[in-house]
C-alpha cells in the first residue's frame, strides 16, 4: 500500500481505485484488491528484469 500509494507515480490512479471500488463494485471489491496487488508484484518483477537485461548489455537480442 506504501509502495502504490504514496511513493509510485501512478498514486493518484491508485487512490482514486481505491475509492470508486467499494462504492461502484461493491461485491467485486476483494478480487480487485487482489489484482492490484498482483500487479504491484507484476511491475517489480518486469522492472527488475528490465534492469537486468540493460545491465547485461541486452545479449539476448
Amino acid at each position: 500500500m506504501l509502495v502504490m500509494g504514496v511513493l509510485s507515480r501512478g498514486r493518484r490512479e491508485h487512490w482514486k481505485f481505491l475509492m470508486k471500488a467499494p462504492v461502484f463494485h461493491r461485491r467485486a471489491f476483494p478480487e480487485a484488491m487482489a489484482l492490484a496487488i498482483i500487479g504491484c508484484h507484476f511491475r517489480r518483477v518486469a522492472t527488475a528484469l528490465y534492469c537486468i537485461s540493460e545491465a547485461l548489455g541486452n545479449r539476448d537480442r
